[in-house]
């Protein structure tokens, strides 16, 4: 597994990644379905990873070139999102299993980081996975991202004080995201998507961010 710059990005290495993270997933998917159907409890959790986050600079994606298999986990974090939205009788999400002792976690650690060997143990990472899955349900669970500790994972929006964003921002509340974080040019417009969105959905922290994406050190808390 490499790990390039855009600017290095071979498609092929991209089609790669897509057939067995995204195309995959929905194949097995489709496949499973009726199976989920006919569940009494029917669950479907995506192996997600924060390299699939989609963020702002040093804010959030973790600092690893990774342009072939980051841009296949986002789009599967999608599908789920999707998926969980779409069907009434299954509780669908993300679970990022951390960074795990596997072949692809050691090889990461060595070639990105520099270190011997990635930070989680593969039974310490599957026991937190069974637990979350075992105490997942619709209204807790679903259409969310969550860690192998049961974390729910904190969701930062660019430019979510305006336009398209403050739909983007209200789908991620909808969906029961337990931060989210707004970014945007403008305190007066951050502090009135706030006043609207925190009375709605008590249970999500809102956090905003008033400044320039362009310039990092400009960002400061409204």
């Amino acid at each position: 597994m490499s790990y390039p710059k855009v600017s290095e990005l071979k498609v092929a290495d991209l089609q790669a990644h897509l057939g067995p993270n995204v195309f995959g997933v929905v194949w097995l998917y489709q496949a499973t379905l009726p199976l989920l159907r006919a569940s009494d409890s029917p669950k479907w959790a995506t192996m997600g990873s924060n390299a699939g986050k989609l963020a702002i600079r040093k804010l959030e994606q973790i600092p690893v070139y990774n342009a072939a298999y980051g841009p296949s986990k986002a789009a599967v974090h999608w599908l789920t999102i999707r998926i969980n939205a779409e069907e009434d009788f299954l509780t669908a999400f993300v679970i990022h299993p951390g960074f795990v002792q596997t072949e692809m976690g050691n090889n990461a650690a060595r070639t990105a980081l520099g270190i011997e060997k990635a930070a989680l143990g593969v039974d310490e990472s599957c026991d937190g996975i069974v637990k979350v899955i075992d105490a997942a349900t619709k209204g807790s669970h679903g259409g969310r991202f969550w860690d192998n500790k049961g974390n729910n994972m904190v969701v930062l929006i660019s430019g979510g004080g305006r336009g398209m964003g403050i739909n983007i921002v209200e789908s991620f509340a909808v969906a029961g995201a337990a931060h989210i974080i707004i970014l945007d040019r403008s305190t007066a417009t951050l502090s009135d998507v706030a006043e609207r969105l925190r009375p709605a959905h008590p249970s999500t922290k809102v956090t905003t961010l008033s400044g320039d994406v362009a310039v990092e050190t400009d960002v400061a808390r409204a």
